[in-house]
């Protein structure tokens, strides 16, 4: 989604996906993430329509797209998030997304 996406169309986003969150991205560049719980949290306050600009977190953990899978296990445990955004190295640009089921439903190893 972008940030001027309204919170009222991430619901539909969300909803339609079936996900729990997704990146925020601006000219292929990641400036946020939006969860679920803030969609929740937003609905709590009974704020009036806002952005996904105005409510999503802006200092967002990454993983590179060439960063080990281990590595990526253990930083999912170590900071307790469901998911990270995946960017290029070289160029910061969102590539795609990693969620703990994507990683559960990935063998580790290959079969013999």
């Amino acid at each position: 989604v972008e940030p001027e996406t309204s919170m009222t169309e991430l619901r539909e986003i969300l909803r339609s996906h079936r996900i729990s969150g997704t990146p925020v991205v601006s000219n292929g560049q990641l400036v946020g993430i939006i969860s679920i719980e803030d969609f929740i949290n937003w609905q709590a306050e009974g704020s009036v329509e806002a952005s996904v600009g105005e409510r999503m977190t802006r200092q967002v953990k990454t993983v590179y797209e060439d960063e080990p899978l281990v590595h990526v296990v253990s930083r999912l445990e170590r900071h307790g998030f469901g998911r990270f955004p995946i960017i290029e190295r070289s160029s910061s640009k969102l590539v795609g997304v990693i969620t703990e089921g994507d990683i559960f439903r990935r063998p580790l190893l290959p079969k013999r």
